[in-house]
C-alpha cells in the first residue's frame, strides 16, 4: 500500500489500530489508596499521591479501571457502581476493611466487578452485611480471590447472607474463606449465614465455609439458581432447622471433589434440597465428594425423600447406594484438619472424569492426581491431557482422591 505520494506504508500502524490502542491507553488507569500516607487526606489517587479511603478511588475510577490497595485497615462501608477491579497489594492478611458495625463493608450494584487480597469483615446489614452484589443477569456479579468474609452480622426478618448476599448475577469464590458469619435467629425458609445467592450462578472453588449460622442454610442458601463447589470445604456451620451446610430451593447444586463435615442441625442434613412436586424443583449432583459427621441425614431431599440427587464415587456417612459409608480417616477434623490420614479408603477412590480439565491442584494448591503406593486404586483414571498425543498412546494420571484434599 502506498500513499498519496508515492511513498510505502509498509510497516505502519493501520490508523483505526492506532486509534483503539489510544483509547485504550487513555481510558484504562490505575488509582492507588493508602490509608496510612502522609498527606494522603488531600491526596491525588496517584501512586506517588495515594487517597486515604477507598471509596475516594471508586469515586475516581472510570469502567476497566483498577485500584490498588495498601496495607492497612480502613473504616468503611464502599458502594460499587462501576465495572472496577479492587487489588490489596500484599494479601488478605495486612489489607483489611471494616465495615465498623454500621453497614455493610461492600456492596455492588449493576457491575462486574472483581476483588482480590482483602479481609472484609464487621459489617451490619439486613441482607449481605459482607458483601451485597445486585445485578440484573450473569453479566453483573463478583469475583472474590484470595480473600476472607469474616464477623459479620445480618439481622432482619428474612436473614439472607450473613456474609455475602448476592441477587441476579454471577458470584464466583477462588481460594477465598467465609467465616464466623451470622444471618438472623428469626424463623424464615432461607437464610444463608456464609452466602446467600437468589437467581444467581453461584461457583466455589478452592475455598472454605466454616463456623457460621443462620436459620436455614448455615453455610450457603441457594435459591432459583446453581450451586457448584469445587476443591472446597464447608464444614462446622450451624442452623436452627435445615440444611446446616447448605439449603437449595428450585435449583441445582453441584459439589466435586469437596468436603461436607461436621455441621451441626437439629432436624435434619448438611444437604437440604427442597422438593415439593414433580418435576423436581431441586436437584444435586455429588462427585468424588465426602459427607461425614454432620447432624442428621448428611443428605436429605423434602418433602420427597431421595428425589433428584445422584451421588457418584463419594463417601457419605451412613451409606448411600453404590458409594462408600466407613471412616474417612480425617487428620484431625475437631481441630479443623480434614486432610486424609494414610489407610483412608477416599484415597485413589474418586473418578478422574468428573474434575475439569483445567485442574491440577487440591485446595491446598498441592498436586492433585497423586498415587498412593500403599492403596489398591478403586476409582477411575483417565488419560494423560497430552494433545500431541493420540488418547492410545497417552500415559494415564493417578486415580484422584474423594475430598477437597488430595493425600501427598
Amino acid at each position: 500500500m502506498k500513499t498519496a505520494d508515492g511513498r510505502s506504508r509498509r510497516g505502519a500502524v493501520p490508523v483505526s489500530l492506532a486509534w483503539m490502542l489510544f483509547l485504550l491507553l487513555a481510558v484504562v488507569q490505575d488509582w492507588y489508596v493508602d490509608v496510612n500516607a502522609p498527606g494522603c487526606s488531600t491526596g491525588t489517587g496517584t501512586q506517588m499521591d495515594p487517597f486515604c479511603n477507598i471509596q475516594d478511588a471508586v469515586d475516581a475510577a472510570a469502567d476497566g479501571d483498577t485500584v490498588h490497595i495498601a496495607p492497612g485497615t480502613y473504616f468503611e462501608n464502599v458502594v460499587i457502581e462501576k465495572n472496577l477491579n479492587l487489588i490489596g497489594t500484599e494479601g488478605q492478611q495486612v489489607t483489611i476493611v471494616d465495615g465498623n458495625a454500621t453497614g455493610r463493608v461492600v456492596e455492588i450494584v449493576d457491575s462486574e466487578v472483581a476483588i482480590r487480597g482483602f479481609t472484609l469483615r464487621n459489617g451490619y446489614a439486613l441482607a449481605g452485611a459482607g458483601i451485597r452484589v445486585s445485578g440484573t443477569g450473569p453479566e453483573d456479579g463478583l469475583t472474590l480471590r484470595n480473600s476472607t468474609v469474616t464477623g459479620n452480622v445480618v439481622d432482619d426478618a428474612y436473614s439472607r447472607g450473613g456474609g455475602i448476599a448476592a441477587y441476579l448475577c454471577t458470584l464466583t469464590l477462588v481460594g477465598t474463606t467465609v467465616s464466623f458469619n451470622l444471618a438472623g435467629d428469626y424463623y424464615y425458609p432461607e437464610g444463608g449465614g456464609g452466602i446467600f445467592a437468589w437467581r444467581t450462578v453461584l461457583s466455589l472453588g478452592d475455598s472454605v465455609v466454616r463456623d457460621n449460622a443462620a436459620p436455614f442454610g448455615g453455610g450457603i442458601c441457594s435459591v432459583w439458581g446453581t450451586a457448584e463447589l469445587l476443591n472446597s470445604v464447608v464444614v462446622e456451620n450451624t442452623t436452627d432447622f435445615r440444611g446446616s451446610a447448605i439449603w437449595a430451593r428450585r435449583g441445582h447444586v453441584t459439589l466435586t471433589n469437596s468436603t461436607v463435615a461436621r455441621n451441626t442441625c437439629p432436624f435434619s442434613g448438611a444437604l437440604y434440597l427442597v422438593n415439593f412436586s414433580d418435576p423436581l424443583y431441586t436437584t444435586a449432583d455429588v462427585r468424588n465428594s465426602v459427607l461425614w459427621e454432620n447432624t442428621g441425614a448428611e443428605i436429605e431431599s423434602a418433602p420427597q425423600p431421595g428425589a433428584g440427587i445422584l451421588v457418584q464415587y463419594s463417601l457419605v456417612e451412613g451409606g448411600w447406594p453404590g458409594n462408600l459409608g466407613t471412616d474417612p480417616l480425617f487428620v484431625n477434623a475437631p481441630s479443623g484438619d480434614f486432610r486424609l490420614l494414610s489407610g483412608s479408603p477416599c484415597i485413589d477412590a474418586g473418578n478422574n472424569t468428573f474434575l475439569p480439565r483445567r485442574i491440577s491442584t487440591d485446595i491446598r494448591g498441592l498436586p492433585r492426581f497423586v498415587d498412593d503406593p500403599a492403596t489398591p486404586d478403586t476409582g477411575i483414571s483417565d488419560f494423560m491431557p497430552l494433545m500431541h498425543l493420540p488418547s492410545g498412546n497417552r500415559p494415564t494420571r493417578p486415580v484422584v482422591d474423594m475430598g477437597a484434599y488430595e493425600f501427598q
